[in-house]
């Protein structure tokens, strides 16, 4: 997997623990949507989110996982570079 993915992959594995799982993707969408999700709202996204992805709702993506998804796609990760100096 491209370090840009690696990256990506990393941020999604909230616990750091490998896998990225319902809770991650729970802490994750909460916090980019704030309280304009109800509960059901964010699980009913995330259980159809791992069924795309071929895992059941009990189930977690590893990094494998997340590059045969994320295959070919551009995930607007540019490489970071340093600010200019002046």
């Amino acid at each position: 997997a491209s370090d840009h993915l690696k990256f990506f992959f990393e941020v999604y594995d909230v616990d750091g623990d490998g896998r990225v799982c319902a809770r991650d993707l729970y802490i994750i969408l909460h916090e980019m949507t704030g309280d304009n999700l109800t509960v059901g709202q964010t699980e009913r996204i995330i259980e159809a989110a791992l069924a795309d992805a071929g895992v059941g709702a009990d189930g977690s993506l590893g990094l494998d996982d997340f590059a045969r998804i994320f295959d070919g796609h551009d995930l607007g990760l540019e490489p970071l570079r340093p600010p200019p100096l002046y």
